[in-house]
């Protein structure tokens, strides 16, 4: 129940080792050209966003609203990687309203 970070000691060792071992065979630790690529994508919607100024509920006044501006490309990653399909910049707001 207390989870990785609030145990010590010998729990932690073994959490630790589940927990290395299942993200392994889940295949992070390893470079993919797949995941580049999404990352890749997620980062130039993300400098194009932030180059507008002028989105709603992300920037106010010119000035990028933190951390709302990454609610919708980590939850936009997070979607690619479980359902394998990713929503367009147009459709961001909804992400930033599911965050929130």
């Amino acid at each position: 129940i207390r989870g990785q970070f609030f145990i010590d000691g010998h729990r932690w060792t073994e959490q630790r080792r589940f927990m290395l071992r299942n993200l392994r065979d889940f295949g992070f630790g390893t470079r993919s050209k797949h995941f580049e690529k999404v990352i890749e994508e997620e980062l130039r919607d993300f400098i194009d966003l932030v180059q507008s100024k002028h989105v709603e509920g992300v920037c106010h006044q010119g000035k990028v609203i933190m951390p709302s501006v990454f609610y919708s490309f980590f939850l936009n990653f997070i979607l690619q990687l479980l359902v394998g399909t990713r929503l367009p910049p147009s459709l961001h707001h909804k992400l930033r309203e599911l965050a929130h």
